[in-house]
């Protein structure tokens, strides 16, 4: 726990800056950060990272939190974080780090430890601790700031990963070469030939020679030399990572038959979950819009009241990106609800709705409206409406009729003459069997109500998921020049998406106090001249009131005078 920061401390580094700029230090988005989210930040909720019997002084957690978000959420490399950390003094203030005469309190290796820590310990038990800070913070603004949570709006955004792109056989040598590298000495002698052609030149630069008659003939010669490693040395090697990995690459890209002699898989069965780099064995393929992806899904959540001064970021996910958006509502919506139990309407588009879905957030109470619909519409709509328990009414352009049920499915029995002169009988679901009988499910009643929802709220409502993109594109500020994650792996994933989630709301947190802020300064100037003005004039009409008491004693006084 940081035990040092005081209001000293901080009165003390103020004595450093020239008056004139002292105002501008006290309005600065450091100063807040430092007041709104660093001093806010429990320190507690890492404890279980630490021992906490030894006497060893630890660097403080707070700051080495607020320095993650700073350097994620502006997109700095770590020798940019720590040259701010030292020279600038805005960096300072927003971490706590008042004395100027002390050194830092950590160094890059700490901090890396730290992750370290964080990573190892959501490994073991699930748990990132980073998730329970955003949420106990998130938790006291949205009180603070009197933010209405019953509707909120999510989307998700494609995160890759920052490995290199691998080709199947490049992979394959790739994975081949780091087997080699940690054989001992003398199996390196004594098998060294096998491995020499790809080690000398790297899977990159050997795969780009290639031509490309010759592709086939190096999968064979990549199958043997696999075969062999898997026979030969997989006993002894068993316990190393690489081993590990290569076990995971045999088992997808080859068939194992008993003899041991792998066989190579087409590419057609190749899953999306296979690995697609050594550096990242987390990360997974997409592809979307005719683009390839390969890392993490980033799912967030935002509160989107029409009459919210500010909406906050309530809710972070990652997760494989080939996991569909449904599952990942499936698996967040009872934590959301927990998080939000004011909700009631959730905005998503049409990849978000799913049969499992619609049973949940019933269950939870909570409005799905989709802005767009998947799959295909039909030509001829079927408007179902509930008219009993387990009943329903079905209704074509042409005539309506109630359900009965069948063992598994509900179903409905139109007037064949009345469909015999319907002219879109062709196209019709119900006008394709001889009966003229439409069958469908409870999903298929659930799926069109969710469908319909947004029918049922007033229209300044149904475009509340748009702006949602422009969350989604903040996100994005804290990749590398590439367009990737500056991390490997999904927890450090989940840490980059959370950093940024904190980062995000400060920041609006800071917009909205400083708007609110100019608008009582325009108010107050406003009553200043108004005051200025009414003085102004009120000296006027004194002025003037004494000139005509005076002209008319005169007067008075004159006529006084004539008159005697």
């Amino acid at each position: 726990e940081n035990i040092k920061e005081s209001d000293v401390d901080l009165n003390s580094f103020f004595l450093y800056i020239p008056e004139k700029l002292q105002n501008k230090l006290w309005e600065s988005k450091e100063y807040h950060f430092y007041v709104n989210l660093h001093k806010k930040l429990r320190e507690d909720i890492f404890s279980p990272l630490y021992c906490n019997n030894n006497g060893r002084r630890n660097a403080p957690v707070n700051v080495m939190l607020s320095a993650l978000i700073l350097k994620m959420h502006r997109n700095w490399s770590y020798t940019e974080l720590f040259d701010k950390m030292s020279f600038d003094l805005l960096t300072r203030l927003a971490l706590g780090l008042f004395d100027l005469e002390e050194d830092l309190p950590f160094c890059p290796a700490t901090l890396f430890n730290f992750q370290n820590r964080l990573i190892d310990y959501a490994s073991k038990t699930g748990e990132l601790l980073f998730e329970q800070a955003f949420d106990e913070l998130t938790s006291e603004n949205l009180e603070l700031t009197g933010i209405d949570t019953s509707i909120c709006r999510t989307d998700s955004f494609l995160a890759n990963s920052n490995i290199r792109n691998y080709g199947r056989l490049q992979l394959l040598i790739e994975v081949a070469i780091r087997v080699f590298k940690v054989l001992d000495n003398k199996d390196k002698k004594k098998h060294g030939k096998k491995f020499t052609k790809y080690v000398e030149k790297g899977a990159n630069k050997y795969v780009y020679d290639l031509k490309n008659s010759d592709i086939s003939k190096e999968l064979k010669s990549i199958v043997k030399l696999y075969s062999w490693i898997y026979i030969n040395l997989r006993k002894k090697y068993a316990n190393y990572e690489i081993f590990k990995t290569f076990a995971r690459v045999a088992s997808e890209h080859f068939k194992i038959p008993k003899n041991k002699k792998l066989e190579l898989l087409p590419a057609s069965e190749l899953g999306s979950g296979i690995l697609q780099s050594p550096d990242d064995p987390d990360a997974t393929y997409r592809n979307k819009r005719n683009k390839s992806h390969k890392g993490f899904s980033i799912n967030a959540v935002e509160t989107c009241a029409p009459d919210n001064k500010v909406d906050l970021i309530v809710d972070v996910s990652a997760d494989s990106n080939n996991l569909d958006d449904s599952k990942i509502l499936e698996n967040r919506i009872k934590k959301i609800k927990k998080k939000l139990p004011e909700l009631k309407e959730l905005h998503t588009d049409g990849a978000y709705g799913s049969e499992k879905n619609d049973e949940l957030l019933k269950e939870c109470g909570i409005t799905q409206i989709q802005t767009a619909v998947r799959g295909k519409s039909s030509s001829v709509e079927m408007v179902i409406e509930e008219y009993e328990e387990n009943g329903y009414e079905v209704s074509c352009p042409y005539q309506s009729a109630l359900s009965s049920t069948t063992h598994k499915r509900f179903k409905v029995k139109f007037d064949k003459e009345i469909c015999s002169r319907c002219p879109l009988s062709a196209n019709c679901p119900a006008g394709k069997i001889k009966n003229r009988t439409f069958y469908f499910d409870q999903a298929y009643v659930n799926r069109q109500k969710r469908n319909n929802n947004i029918k049922n709220i007033p229209k300044e409502r149904r475009k509340l998921r748009a702006n949602i993109e422009s969350t989604m594109y903040e996100f994005e500020r804290g990749f590398n020049m590439h367009g990737k994650l500056k991390t490997r792996g999904l927890i450090k994933a989940r840490i980059f998406a959370f950093a940024m989630a904190f980062g995000i709301n400060e920041g609006r947190i800071y917009r909205a106090e400083l708007e609110e802020k100019l608008k009582n300064r325009d108010i107050k100037a406003k009553k200043k001249a108004t005051l200025i003005i009414l003085k102004n004039k009120l000296e006027f009409i004194t002025e003037n009131l004494k000139n005509i008491l005076i002209n008319f004693r005169k007067t008075a006084l004159l006529e006084i005078t004539i008159a005697a």
